[in-house]
């Protein structure tokens, strides 16, 4: 007689975890409703909360009450392709039972990893897997947030080579507290900098959190331009990076790279860059950087092994196309396919398209077709506003339509925008547009289209330039 499987449950009091879809997809059993005083969980149930916030103290308490284990969750360090504020695509969540990776205060899932693998040297199999992941990831410039790749401005370009990053953070984010750091930890680290380079370049970068959300108020980081560079600062040889970047072309630029508890310290030791803490973030204390702080339970590791169990052991991976568990290499490669194809002809993104006269079933699939080819799109049918939104803007911006019905308009707004022209592809889906079919292929023509032989399209200067 065989026994009935065990009908085991996640529990949460966080509307945010019971109300997201994908977040099921990382376990095997169902995420339930909000905690209840009145439940009565089963005795192999787990609670879990998001990271390290007061808001978890519930879930925390339900737990400890219920005598049950708790296990924390937080975004992987290869989190998405685009970024958390906009993207409901979760590539990867770690999932902590013993604490978690950013508190160095209390032993973590991850330290405990990285532990059992220090006082043995990785199989063959594994180091030569997480150098390949080292090298995937540093070819294509993967990092955690993925949504901007652009060059580096020209005030940053003409530093020239060989200067040093400081990396500052959002004001307030709990991994500096919990990475045994507070707000004066970045000033000491500009000092720091400063003091051991005299002659060089020093270039902070802005977090991309505060880029994005930074312009309504809610989040600061802990430099300014005004304080930090320009003529009238103390500080004549810093120079402040406001803009969004890609990652590779950074590191490209500097030596060393100066953090308090970020992330991109851990990236930065897989381009082989010398890395100073100032706080103890999950990727320090191994013996890979120069630390400000001590970690007595930490011990030495190799890079391999620090990757191998950061990024192949600890998170847990789902595939953005089958949302099926995967692993690591399978995300890379998902990603280094999306981010080598972010624009036609090597083009960079624009900051918006203006998509003209899109009807409303088309609208619901527009925006992910245009995709990374431009940070933005807005809808609009009139063509008096479309006009002076051209005239006025100061952007670098195009024009979508659809097919080339409108050709000789299109000539017009060329003196004021890119147009890019859209029709179905060759393999456009199961079903008649017609019947309102969501397309499985559409084109995007930045000169014409495909079928208008009168006029220039992208399709003849990939034949014609084709290597094969």
């Amino acid at each position: 007689m065989t026994s009935k499987p065990v009908n085991q449950k996640m529990w949460s009091s966080s509307y945010g975890i019971t109300s997201n879809s994908q977040l099921p997809l990382f376990f095997p059993s169902a995420i339930t409703s909000k905690i209840s005083m009145f439940a009565k969980p089963c005795s192999l149930d787990v609670v879990i909360g998001w990271g390290n916030k007061p808001n978890t103290q519930k879930a925390k308490s339900f737990a400890k009450t219920h005598n049950l284990p708790y296990m924390c969750l937080e975004d992987g360090f290869i989190g998405y392709l685009g970024h958390s504020s906009s993207d409901n695509k979760r590539l990867s969540l770690i999932k902590d039972e013993v604490g978690i990776y950013y508190d160095a205060r209390s032993p973590s899932r991850l330290e405990q990893l990285c532990l059992a693998i220090s006082s043995a040297a990785l199989p063959a199999s594994d180091e030569e897997r997480a150098s390949h992941l080292i090298r995937s990831i540093t070819s294509s410039g993967i990092s955690k947030y993925n949504h901007i790749r652009e060059a580096l401005p020209d005030s940053i370009q003409q530093l020239g080579s060989d200067c040093i990053l400081v990396v500052d953070q959002t004001a307030g984010d709990q991994s500096i507290k919990f990475g045994l750091a507070n707000t004066d930890s970045f000033q000491q680290m500009l000092d720091a900098a400063i003091a051991a380079h005299p002659d060089k370049k020093i270039i902070i970068k802005t977090h991309p959190d505060v880029l994005i959300a930074g312009k309504s108020g809610k989040k600061s980081g802990h430099f300014s331009l005004d304080s930090q560079s320009g003529p009238n600062s103390r500080y004549k040889n810093v120079y402040l990076l406001t803009d969004d970047c890609s990652v590779s072309d950074l590191m490209a630029k500097v030596s060393d790279v100066y953090v308090v508890t970020s992330q991109l310290g851990f990236e930065a030791l897989m381009y082989g860059k010398r890395v100073h803490c100032f706080g103890m973030p999950f990727y320090a204390g191994w013996g890979l950087t120069q630390d400000q702080q001590v970690c007595d339970r930490r011990a030495a590791l190799t890079l391999p092994q620090l990757v191998f169990v950061s990024l192949i052991q600890y998170p847990t991976y789902l595939h953005p196309e089958t949302q099926t568990l995967c692993e690591a290499e399978d995300v890379i490669a998902w990603l280094a396919l999306q981010l080598g194809g972010k624009s036609l002809n090597n083009k960079q993104a624009v900051d918006v398209c203006y998509a003209f006269g899109f009807s409303l079933w088309k609208r619901a699939f527009v925006r992910q077709f245009v995709g990374r080819m431009s940070n933005k799109v807005v809808f609009i049918n009139d063509e008096s506003i479309l006009e002076t939104l051209l005239q006025q803007s100061r952007s670098n911006i195009s024009v979508l339509l659809w097919g080339r019905s409108r050709s000789a308009w299109a000539k017009e707004l060329r003196r004021y925008a890119d147009v890019w022209f859209m029709e179905d592809g060759f393999l456009r889906s199961v079903g008649l547009g017609a019947d309102l079919r969501r397309p499985s292929c559409l084109v995007i023509d930045r000169q014409g289209m495909y079928y208008d032989s009168s006029a220039p399209s992208d399709i003849i200067n990939i034949l014609n330039d084709i290597d094969l």
